[in-house]
């Protein structure tokens, strides 16, 4: 069974995240796997999650806004299926600043976990970003500490 972010909430109230399946970085070395290059990767953010909001405010900073695309969920977890979570909204559904998934058309970001790898049973999250349909990498807030 996928685990919630509900599971990973301490007695005392604290968020203490497991560690992330998909652990890869984007590199300069054009040889990498996973090389610098405008227009292939996409970040999937909320607004109301905070680390999100850090990733696009460093996008920005960067000045890789243009360089990255990325797509907003809508701001609150919903029901798909026996789950909650971050969802996009359909194609016609209007919401301020959210959009549906234009890489895969998934309905939420579970399913685009589930897309990239259907053995996946971890917790869905956002930010995540993406290659060509492929996760890679669930930190990509925690390469701003490094």
């Amino acid at each position: 069974m996928a685990r919630s972010a509900h599971n990973e909430v301490t007695d005392s109230g604290a968020f203490d995240p497991s560690p992330s399946t998909f652990r890869s970085f984007v590199s300069r070395d054009s040889s990498a796997r996973f090389a610098a290059a405008p227009g292939r990767y996409h970040l999937y953010v909320s607004y109301s999650c905070p680390w999100d909001c850090r990733c696009l405010a460093y996008l920005k900073l960067k000045g890789l806004d243009h360089v990255i695309r990325f797509t907003w969920v809508k701001p609150v977890f919903e029901r798909t299926n026996d789950h909650m979570g971050w969802v996009f909204p359909a194609a016609g559904d209007e919401e301020p600043g959210a959009e549906p998934d234009p890489i895969n058309g998934a309905k939420s970001i579970r399913e685009f976990y589930e897309i990239a790898s259907t053995k996946y049973a971890g917790k869905p999250s956002v930010p995540v970003s993406s290659d060509c349909h492929k996760i890679f990498s669930f930190l990509f807030i925690q390469q701003l500490h490094g």
